[in-house]
């Protein structure tokens, strides 16, 4: 009865919804743990795996994002989001099966067809969720759609803590039980799968389905030619830096920074847990406030998102060791000693961070664009994208300051964007940007 007293909207929202918190419930858990995976197997020597095969395994994902941004928008539209969204599941499917049997090369390929199905998903994704918004409907859905999704990083974030509560990744994996808490998580994407294959209809479709491909490519180079789009990709890239900063770097220093204290794993696992609830919180406050946000203005509260992303930032450099994202270090930041207090704060921080700005990006797109939602969704994934992969090759090859500089640029570029952002003038309901 409760369930039948929603919007079709809402409740396709919900839907979409449920799929994406069980694919990155999955995808989340390996990702986080991709890199001291890669670098236990590297350990032992499998495969003439290297310790910084994992950087380069996700800079090709994010390279081949960014190459098939241009070419995934026709395709979304050809294949419908719904359809867009279950064959880019499968390459992640695809992807977390090879961790049954780590090679290189099959590594790098899995890690490459992935890169065209991110796209898929999250295209495939943003388009669904803004056919289903109306004006009314639009902060609400799109901020409860991405909290849903950032549930997945707490229940990722607990499994983990339960599985490695009394052991090491890397006895983990050089026992082979490993595979275990991998087919776990490949059961999680088949089921995600599964939901969004039998997804209802959107209740509209955007006026630029079935266009031809040309036309689509105009249409997003039309896009970029315009101020509005130019200010926003700023965003779009600081948040291309604060997924790779979060997702696999922040957990990498947090893991390898041995006077935190305690098993390395647990604090890992724990970290998760704050990021998690870090992200849920900050998506979840904006789906309180509502319509409220208009009031506050968009502009206001991704300046305000960038300010803690600084001030998170700042407390990292002065609290962990340079030297932290290549392997152990028992040193201290330039002023403080790393201890489980900063550690949970700063994951929190960032994941609230990251949350609050997505849920305005999504905004953004389906006030600006909601005739052309799959081209901006494209541009969107692009320099997402380039900026990811950017940090995790500087990731490769320097330490923590010069990482965190980098980031700290992009914060002050995007925060300097964010301000000639306008207003959008044909929407009822769009007070202020």
């Amino acid at each position: 009865m409760f369930w039948n007293n929603w919007k079709t909207e809402t409740k396709n929202t919900l839907r979409v919804s449920f799929s994406f918190l069980l694919l990155f419930f999955a995808v989340l858990s390996t990702e986080s743990i991709f890199h001291p995976l890669v670098v236990s197997y590297a350990d032992l020597g499998t495969h003439n795996i290297e310790k910084t095969d994992a950087f380069t395994s996700l800079a090709i994902v994010y390279f081949v994002s960014v190459i098939s941004a241009f070419f995934v928008s026709p395709i979304v539209d050809l294949l419908s989001p719904k359809w867009a969204m279950v064959i880019g599941m499968t390459t992640n499917f695809l992807s977390q099966a090879q961790l049954l049997y780590v090679n290189k090369y099959l590594m790098y390929f899995t890690m490459l067809i992935l890169g065209v199905g991110t796209n898929l998903c999250w295209i495939g994704q943003g388009q669904y969720i803004t056919n289903n918004c109306t004006d009314k409907t639009r902060e609400k859905n799109t901020s409860l759609q991405w909290g849903f999704y950032k549930i997945s990083l707490i229940l990722g974030g607990i499994t983990f803590f339960i599985y490695f509560l009394n052991t090491e990744v890397q006895k983990e994996v050089q026992s082979g039980r490993i595979n275990y808490f991998v087919g776990f998580m490949m059961t999680l994407t088949f089921l995600a799968i599964l939901n969004t294959a039998f997804l209802p209809k959107s209740t509209k479709n955007v006026i630029g389905q079935n266009k031809k491909y040309k036309e689509l490519l105009a249409e997003v180079f039309g896009q970029l030619k315009t101020k509005r789009t130019l200010l926003l990709t700023t965003i779009y890239m600081l948040l291309g830096v604060s997924r790779a900063f979060w997702v696999s770097i922040f957990p990498g220093v947090v893991k390898y920074s041995k006077l935190v204290g305690g098993n390395t794993s647990q604090m890992f696992a724990l970290s998760m847990i704050a990021t998690g609830v870090g992200q849920v919180f900050g998506a979840f406050l904006i789906t309180g406030l509502g319509v409220r946000a208009r009031k506050i203005g968009r502009n206001n509260i991704v300046v305000f998102a960038i300010l803690a992303q600084i001030l998170v930032m700042i407390l990292i450099i002065l609290s962990f060791p340079d030297n932290s994202v290549r392997g152990d270090s028992f040193e201290t930041g330039l002023l403080f000693s790393p201890n489980i207090g900063i550690t949970l704060f700063c994951s929190t921080l960032l994941g609230f961070a990251d949350a609050v700005l997505h849920t305005q990006v999504y905004s953004y797109i389906a006030d600006f664009y909601s005739e052309e939602s799959s081209s901006a969704f494209s541009i969107f994934r692009c320099f997402c994208a380039i900026t990811t992969v950017v940090l995790f090759i500087v990731a490769k090859y320097f330490n923590l300051l010069v990482i965190s500089g980098l980031y700290l640029f992009m914060t002050l570029l995007a925060m300097i964007s964010v301000f000639f952002i306008k207003p959008n003038p044909d929407s009822p309901l769009s007070l202020q940007a």
